[in-house]
């Protein structure tokens, strides 16, 4: 699900640029590529800071459960019953 919002902000883009290349919805269109730019850029710097959190977990502890653990310290909203 995450990844559809990157999807949708292409998209986005693509819109605004065929409304920008157009004589009418100008000004709608370069707001559309702008806060389509937003979420890209929102949503990759997400992905890394959410990626150098999870390499450091698995840097640091080479045990499974470990690792597990300071996942779960580091994401409380992402913890899945491992029962």
């Amino acid at each position: 699900m995450c990844g559809l919002g990157m999807l949708l902000a292409v998209a986005g883009i693509a819109t605004g640029v065929y409304a920008v290349q157009r004589d009418r919805g100008r000004a709608l269109g370069y707001a559309g590529i702008a806060v389509s730019v937003l979420t890209l850029v929102v949503a990759v710097g997400s992905l890394v800071w959410f990626g150098h959190q999870a390499a450091q977990c698995a840097d640091r502890y080479s045990d499974r459960l470990e690792r597990s653990h300071c996942l779960d310290a580091r994401f409380p909203l992402l913890k899945a019953d491992r029962g």
